[in-house]
């Protein structure tokens, strides 16, 4: 499918011992530069491929909708006299399909967007958001000037608003 390929990495890293005045410039910059890279493919690698791209996309739209869907409960029906004989000859499979559920299901998948927009642009949100930042600041600048002394209650706050945001 790919060719070899000749190419060029530059590594340049900032070594200085004070801090980034900016966020943007970072420490380390790698720099790739490869020459034309020549992809082959046959027509049904390229379906297949397109395939995939699809079915990842349905996938995402799968998930993202995924916590509202209801449960789809099966029962199994028998005939009567057919009872001995194994489940998965004579039984056939019934879904219940409960309308209600389903209106339910389209209502709260569609809203959520604006219920979770509606939630962050509240005085409330916007308050604690910005406490939370700050305590950050400061638990992070007292780790970076007394590693040793960092205490349980910073070390609660630090890793509590990393894993948030």
């Amino acid at each position: 499918m790919i060719a070899p390929v000749n190419g060029k990495c530059f590594l340049k890293r900032n070594c200085s011992e004070i801090s980034l005045k900016s966020c943007k410039q970072p420490r380390t910059v790698i720099d790739v530069q490869l020459e034309c890279v020549p992809i082959m493919m046959t027509a049904i690698q390229y379906k297949h491929l397109l395939d995939w791209s699809l079915s990842f996309q349905t996938q995402k739209t799968l998930w993202r909708y995924r916590k509202w869907r209801p449960m789809i409960i099966n029962t199994t029906v028998k005939s009567g006299n057919q009872q001995e004989q194994d489940d998965e000859e004579d039984a056939s499979i019934r879904y219940e399909f409960k309308p209600k559920t389903w209106w339910h299901f389209a209502v709260n998948a569609n809203l959520e967007d604006y219920r979770q927009r509606r939630q962050r642009f509240n005085w409330h949100f916007i308050l604690q958001r910005a406490r939370d930042i700050i305590g950050y600041h400061n638990a992070y600048l007292s780790f970076l000037i007394y590693p040793e002394s960092f205490s349980r209650d910073l070390q609660k706050l630090y890793s509590g608003v990393q894993i948030l945001y």
